[in-house]
């Protein structure tokens, strides 16, 4: 939501006189809260996920940053069963982000029925859903869905 701006005035007290002063350093801030929390989506790419995805697979993948801590949230439905079949499914980390520290680990799945999952650092730019029970994924379609908050260099 953004703020109401206001500039500084050199005011002699009675509100009825003064101009504006120094009003570049304030609009700087005001830009900067503004800024703060903005979702963005992410355009669809095949090389943030496994094989044979497709744009209509993915119902939500968008993610902010605030600071050096990001918030990610995705949703994918229906996907097709990864080939070679994997005990991980991959997900990309948007916008050039790189793991530093441990993120929220966990997420919920379908593999026809629903299956606990966990999120874990498949490398630095990338995290993977892996079932709690362990095994492949192996059974269309596929769901899953999470939010993971990250740690970034």
């Amino acid at each position: 939501m953004p703020i109401t701006r206001t500039p500084i005035i050199d005011d002699d007290g009675t509100g009825t006189t003064g101009t504006v002063i120094d009003n570049a350093w304030k609009t700087e801030l005001y830009n900067q809260i503004d800024g703060l929390g903005t979702w963005i989506d992410v355009p669809f790419n095949l090389a943030n996920f496994w094989s044979d995805m497709t744009a209509g697979m993915v119902l939500c993948n968008r993610y902010m940053i605030i600071g050096k801590t990001m918030w990610w949230t995705v949703q994918v439905a229906n996907a097709t069963v990864p080939n070679p079949l994997t005990p991980y499914l991959p997900f990309t980390i948007p916008g050039g982000g790189y793991i530093a520290k441990c993120f929220s680990p966990v997420a919920y799945a379908f593999d026809v029925t629903a299956v606990p999952c966990q999120l874990f650092a498949l490398s630095g730019s990338q995290i993977a859903a892996t079932k709690w029970a362990g095994g492949n994924w192996s059974t269309y379609p596929i769901t899953v869905s999470f939010t993971a908050v990250i740690s970034l260099v």
